[in-house]
């Protein structure tokens, strides 16, 4: 599964608490494998989501995205679709086709994204701040990312919001 002119990925292993760790707007994120570790044919992301999260309506146009949702539960809207998924569930939201999410109750959701190909992750490393070393969240207020920022950051990751 390599991207051309990737060089072809090699064995790798990613611990439990292992991976760049971020905090991207309210959330916590954990890259297990980036496009550079594979090939640009994937990444893979840990992520917390916390209650009254969730993303607005975009639409990637460079790779398709899916999730296992570990714990907890999301609404998901997809190409005017709606649907409520919980533990063991998973979506996959193809390329092309606008859609958003939000944390149902009050419990955390923790879920995998895949991204393939991979490079979407470039988007929260641009926006997030380090989560290294069990560092608790910060502040709300150095959490804040503009709306105006997000998107020019996702334009440059080609994701209409």
């Amino acid at each position: 599964m390599t991207t051309q002119g990737q060089p072809a990925p090699e064995f790798m292993h990613v611990a439990q608490s292992e991976g760049d760790a971020r905090w991207v707007f309210r959330d916590h994120y954990t890259f297990k494998a980036e496009k550079k570790d594979t090939g640009g044919g994937f990444s893979l992301l840990e992520v917390v989501l916390h209650p009254g999260s969730g993303a607005p309506p975009h639409t990637h146009h460079g790779e398709d995205e899916a999730a296992y949702i570990l714990e907890g539960s999301l609404e998901v809207h997809c190409d005017g679709r709606v649907e409520v998924v919980g533990t063991g569930s998973f979506v996959f939201l193809p390329r092309g086709k606008a859609h958003s999410y939000q944390v149902l109750g009050d419990v955390p959701v923790k879920l995998l994204a895949w991204y393939t190909p991979g490079g979407a992750e470039g988007y929260f490393k641009k926006l997030g701040s380090s989560a290294a070393n069990g560092e608790p969240r910060p502040p709300a207020e150095r959490l804040a990312i503009d709306s105006l920022t997000a998107s020019k950051v996702a334009q440059e990751f080609n994701v209409d919001r």
